[in-house]
């Protein structure tokens, strides 16, 4: 059984140790005697974590899926030989030009849910690329801002699953130790795993 995983920081096991070895992805893994592939990355906007996704099934067939949301003031521009995640709230950029662009976009749709709306329209694309290759899938949001403006939209599919509990909150409500850029550690990695993804699998796999 294949299950892949696309995120930023927060999938890809920032600030732990062994984040290879430790991350939700690989204790799923090691549960279900399956295999992971984790194809997250620091600081991925939600363009890429959709484009990771659909990349990975190009090469890999999945059996499940998880995508996990990121801060949808992300945003990834092409930049001379890489590719730049920016967040409407860093007070750092990685050029003038990109930070001239970025500011350009934001200047006539200052509401943060307008912004929304347009990054919305990703995840429902995404979703239905993967019910199209009838892949199971489940969508983690990483902060309780997306979380509010998503549970009441009345365009969400009705297939479209997600968990209302976004993964930070999760881990300050259940105290479990975070780093100092508010990453889950290790005991929050494995209580992902275990107390919401696993589940998630085990009903809709019928995975025993």
């Amino acid at each position: 059984m294949n299950i892949g995983f696309s995120g930023c920081s927060f999938t890809f096991g920032a600030e732990m140790s062994d984040p290879i070895k430790d991350r939700y992805s690989a204790v799923v893994a090691r549960e279900l005697n399956i295999n992971e592939y984790n194809v997250s990355k620091n600081g991925n906007s939600i363009d890429r974590i959709c484009k990771g996704m659909y990349d990975l099934t190009k090469t890999v067939k999945l059996d499940f899926a998880v995508i996990q949301i990121t801060a949808f003031s992300r945003i990834s521009y092409a930049y001379e030989n890489e590719i730049l995640n920016v967040s409407l709230h860093q007070k750092h950029f990685q050029s003038d030009q990109v930070r001239n662009f970025h500011l350009y976009l934001f200047s006539a749709n200052t509401d943060y849910k307008t912004w929304y709306d347009l990054q919305k329209w990703k995840i429902f694309s995404i979703h239905e690329y993967m019910n199209s290759l009838k892949i199971p899938h489940i969508f983690l949001f990483m902060s309780w801002h997306e979380v509010e403006l998503f549970k009441d939209d009345p365009d969400i599919p009705e297939t479209l699953i997600w968990h209302k509990n976004p993964l930070r909150k999760f881990c300050r409500e259940n105290n479990y130790p975070i780093g100092e850029s508010l990453h889950p550690l290790e005991l929050g990695h494995e209580m992902i795993a275990k107390k919401i993804v696993i589940p998630y699998i085990k009903e809709m796999c019928n995975v025993v």
